[in-house]
């Protein structure tokens, strides 16, 4: 049978084919009125950086979160009446936050901050706790998930590229929580704020495992209390009495101006404290490596030594950003509710090759600059050290310069370094004035070793306070609020170069200020650096018996 070319169709009447089409139209084109139809699109203002974040823990609930143009999250709701207007929830973050709701009234927001870290922030029903940080180093914003009520787990990408994981709770961490009372010196400046930073920091630095010999140790730094103020001593360590004063007031952490004696005279320490002991004292530093500070003193608290076998250990004798390194026998002792014996120095570094002189001078040697390393570099050094020295660059490093120029001991660093500390104008700033008072017990070192008469009789006539207005010094600290107290300082500063000196002419200077004196002034004067003055008398005959090296070997 032959078939059709044409396509099969029914065969319908004409008027059932035109009901037909009529019905089709009707059901294609009519409104299905029972249908739920989507709102049209309403600003809700603000101007954000990226997509926003929304979540919601309950029925009629939405919260929405973005990173506004000043780079805080911001925070949007709706609470089944209306939208509450954008709120600020502070931080500087990187990218748009990413927040979890595990719970009825619960919210947990996570954000890269400007360290990179992951960032966490949350609402309990009753108000915003404040930004903590939960460390690590993020290439991206985390994401964070919760299957269950008080669980949530968040993923990021590290620097390695790996996926790496942190979750709460952690069962089985059992994080040890220390509070530490803190007190400044009346003209140190410290915040609560600013304390809680640092120990939020110095925690992330103990808790983050930044891999290969690190422990993840989870130990919890907290303030105790408002930072208090103290009025004992003049802000300046500079002697074994003054320490132990400080050392002795209550509480355990001690914010003062200047350290200059750890164990021995030596410039420029930015922390120091017993081993084992119960309290320690440090300057301000560097924000960002505040908290690895306070975390090696408090480490030498808890009965640690300096361990230089690892560049990047906490408790090596230098500090940076990335020396963050603790051993579990490490962690074990800052766990201790209370420091017992020593824990092990670890084993010396190997011999290392000889540092250029400006990469040397740019470390920051928590307890001062190493004598023999420094002595090491030699006369070749000095004319970079006093290139440095006229550098404003180098502000930051002038203190460490200044040292080191001391401790080659060559003559043709001395009138650069009277130069340097006469020099001034207006407040300089605390790494300046540092460098200022450095100087002048640098210049005891020159004349240990090279018996500079120029430099001694400057360090002779500095010990009166006199000396500094007839010759014309300008420039206040900081924390100073007259000429009077910078003589006064330079004075001390004088001495204790006189003591490094170990010079017989210089013990009759320092014995002379022992004796009454024929002024007011000078009298006041010699009962506010009376034990600074018996103690500078002790140094100087150990360091005329042992020298320079062997008085800084036994002693560090």
């Amino acid at each position: 049978m032959q078939r059709s070319s044409k396509p099969w169709l029914p065969k319908l009447h004409p008027w059932g084919l035109a009901a037909l089409t009529f019905a089709c139209l009707i059901a294609c084109f009519t409104p299905y009125r029972a249908q739920a139809q989507w709102g049209g699109w309403e600003s809700l203002g603000g101007v954000v950086l990226e997509e926003p974040k929304c979540v919601t823990w309950g029925a009629n609930r939405i919260d929405c979160f973005a990173r506004g143009t000043d780079r805080a999250m911001w925070h949007r709701w709706w609470d089944g009446n209306g939208w509450g207007g954008w709120e600020s929830l502070g931080g500087t973050i990187l990218e748009q936050p990413e927040c979890v709701a595990w719970a009825a009234n619960r919210l947990d927001c996570f954000a890269r901050g400007t360290d990179r870290a992951m960032w966490h922030r949350w609402w309990d029903g009753s108000g915003w706790g404040g930004w903590e940080s939960l460390g690590g180093t993020l290439l991206e914003q985390p994401s964070c998930v919760s299957w269950a009520a008080n669980r949530l787990d968040c993923f990021a990408r590290g620097t390695d590229r790996a996926m790496w994981h942190r979750w709460w709770p952690c069962p089985g961490c059992d994080a040890t929580r220390i509070s530490l009372r803190i007190s400044r010196f009346n003209t140190a400046a410290l915040t609560d704020a600013e304390a809680d930073r640092i120990l939020a920091d110095a925690t992330t630095a103990l808790q983050t495992n930044d891999g290969p010999g690190d422990t993840a140790c989870n130990v919890v730094l907290v303030r105790n209390g408002a930072v208090t103020s103290f009025a004992t001593g003049d802000g300046s360590i500079d002697s074994n009495a003054e320490f132990n004063t400080v050392i002795g007031l209550a509480g355990e952490v001690k914010v003062v101006n200047q350290i200059n004696w750890c164990g021995s005279l030596i410039p420029n320490v930015i922390g120091c404290a017993p081993v084992p002991g119960a309290s320690l004292s440090v300057v301000r530093f560097t924000a960002n490596e505040e908290g690895l500070l306070w975390a090696h003193e408090f480490g030498h608290n808890r009965g640690l030594n300096h361990r230089n076998d690892d560049a990047n250990a906490i408790m090596n004798g230098v500090i940076g950003f990335v020396r963050r390194r603790v051993t579990g026998a490490e962690c074990t002792a800052y766990r201790a509710q209370a420091a017992t014996a020593l824990a092990a120095a670890g084993q010396p570094a190997p011999p290392q090759p000889q540092q250029e002189v400006r990469d040397f001078v740019r470390q920051t040697f928590i307890h001062g600059v190493p004598f023999e390393e420094a002595k090491a570099f030699g006369a070749a050094a000095v004319p970079v050290l006093l290139g440095m020295l006229q550098d404003p660059a180098e502000v930051d490093h002038w203190p460490n310069i200044v040292v080191v120029l001391g401790m080659i001991g060559e003559e043709a660093a001395v009138e650069p370094l009277i130069a340097f500390i006469q020099a001034g104008g207006g407040q300089a700033g605390a790494a300046q004035y540092r460098a200022r008072t450095s100087a002048l017990m640098s210049l005891g070192y020159v004349v240990n070793q090279t018996g500079s008469p120029r430099a001694l009789a400057y360090l002779r006539e500095g010990a009166q306070p006199d000396a500094w207005q007839a010759r014309s010094v300008t420039g206040l600290a900081p924390f100073q609020a007259s000429t009077v107290e910078r003589d006064d300082d330079f004075s001390k500063y004088a001495i204790l170069g006189l003591a490094l000196s170990a010079r017989p002419e210089a013990a009759e200077t320092l014995r002379g200020l022992q004796q009454p004196a024929g002024n007011e002034r000078l009298r006041r004067f010699q009962a506010q650096v009376g034990d600074v003055v018996a103690d500078a008398l002790a140094e100087h005959q150990a360091i005329a018996r042992e020298g320079l090296a062997g008085y800084y070997r036994t002693r560090r």
